[in-house]
């Protein structure tokens, strides 16, 4: 199978005056997806789709594993690309083509990145849902990777209603609301020890560290905020992760907005707006929004009220324009 799948692999492309050629003796889908990864994350939007329909336009796309794999790597195109309807349709088909087969890796991958939709529009009850199948999954199939991002998810559920609770969002009692972040600090812990290669596994050491960060600011405990904040910073600077990096230098930013150094946090704040100003984005345009709104909220306390309702004005444009609508519904239908 692997011969006949890298041998259906071959690709020649020319893009602009680029020559992208991948050899038949050298070059796995594994490959292939790594640059469109890397097309998407330099924001070559255009090389990455081009690649991503030579490689559907292949017979060994018709292979169904194969045809799993090319699909969720178009999914991270499409996300970034603010086509979050299409990537949910892609999300579905998958998993309904899936779901009934336990032996499957990609049950639990897809069910990972459905959770991951639901928990973006607080739909956390269902979210939790797809994040048990994910572990339930990956459990039957001794997949500690996935095992790890399932406790990732569900510890990630725990501490939005620890957060949510705690601004005042949804109303729990103080037991319910310890419970949560006991279980946030207990499922992040196990995301870690479940998969004994997680340490080369960076973006997952990050992703937790910036979850534990927040978890941190809500207890109110800024010191191991930042921290943890800069411990996820300082790995996605490494990688060249620049767009995944603003959520720890936010958090960072604001454990210092409440203990009152208004000018580090400005400082944090205006070095993450600099990252996402001109990105067009989904996650640019949201990180923007947490900006404007810090931002302003900072100014107004530091007496600049002029500067505060400039970035309160545009924190309102701005969340009143990027809310998809169309998604919603989408992950609504499903809900029902």
């Amino acid at each position: 199978m692997k011969n006949f799948f890298v041998k259906y692999c071959i690709v020649a492309l020319v893009f602009a005056n680029a020559t992208i050629v991948f050899a038949q003796n050298s070059t796995s889908i594994d490959s292939i997806l790594t640059v469109v990864k890397e097309h998407v994350k330099t924001e070559k939007y255009s090389v990455a789709e081009k690649l991503l329909d030579s490689l559907k336009g292949t017979p060994a796309y018709q292979i169904d594993s194969v045809q799993l794999q090319v699909d969720l790597s178009s999914v991270l195109l499409y996300q970034t690309l603010n086509k979050d309807e299409k990537a949910l349709e892609i999300l579905l088909n998958g998993l309904s083509a899936v779901e009934k087969d336990s032996t499957s890796k990609y049950t639990a991958k897809y069910a990972y990145e459905i959770g991951s939709g639901f928990s973006k529009i607080t739909k956390f009850p269902k979210a939790l849902e797809y994040f048990r199948l994910v572990l339930s999954n990956s459990k039957s199939r001794n997949d500690s990777l996935m095992i790890s991002k399932g406790y990732l998810g569900l510890g990630s559920m725990h501490l939005h209603y620890f957060k949510d609770s705690n601004r005042g969002l949804i109303k729990l009692d103080s037991v319910t609301q310890k419970k949560h972040a006991d279980s946030t600090a207990y499922f992040f812990k196990k995301a870690i020890t479940s998969f004994p290669k997680l340490e080369k596994d960076k973006s997952s050491i990050a992703s937790i560290s910036s979850n534990l960060a927040g978890l941190y600011y809500y207890q109110e405990n800024y010191k191991r905020t930042v921290e943890f904040s800069n411990k996820s910073i300082k790995i996605y600077l490494e990688a060249g992760d620049t767009i995944n990096m603003i959520r720890p230098l936010n958090i960072s930013g604001a454990a210092y907005h409440m203990t009152g150094d208004y000018k580090k946090a400005e400082q944090i704040y205006l070095e993450g707006l600099s990252f996402v100003n001109y990105k067009k984005d989904n996650n640019s345009l949201k990180y923007k929004v947490d900006f404007f709104r810090n931002l302003g909220d900072l100014y107004s306390l530091k007496g600049d009220y002029k500067k505060g309702y400039e970035y309160r004005v545009k924190f309102d444009r701005l969340k009143d324009s990027i809310r998809n609508v169309s998604v919603d519904h989408k992950y609504a239908e499903i809900e029902a």
